[in-house]
């Protein structure tokens, strides 16, 4: 096994143990936006159990899209400092831990106006 499948894994794995927290710090609040965060307080309070798979379009402000790759983050668009993608409500708490996360946004599908 390479050394740095061996990391990946356990970094996931400590990823994944941060992310069963039930409340999120003022640090992870900060880096989302307020429709998100509502989102996420949704889940932690148990008012739908479907929201932790529910899908939604988001904006992450990274310095590292490699890493959100390695997460296993379903990218539609990157650049040099940001990335959009598809994610569940609950992979959002394995990207705020990822240190290289600035900021994540909700997104928007648009569509062509006829």
């Amino acid at each position: 096994m390479r050394f740095e499948y061996v990391l990946f894994m356990l970094m996931a794995f400590l990823v994944g143990c941060l992310a069963s927290r039930k409340e999120l710090t003022d640090e992870e609040k900060a880096k989302l936006d307020s429709g998100l965060l509502q989102l996420v307080m949704e889940q932690n309070s148990g008012a739908s159990a479907q929201t932790a798979s529910q899908m939604v379009n988001v904006i992450i402000h990274t310095s590292d899209i490699e890493a959100l790759k390695k997460l296993g983050v379903e990218l539609q668009t990157t650049h040099d400092r940001f990335a959009t993608a598809r994610v569940r409500i609950g992979q959002l708490r394995q990207l705020l831990a990822l240190p290289t996360v600035q900021f994540i946004e909700l997104g928007s599908t648009n569509r062509p106006q006829k």
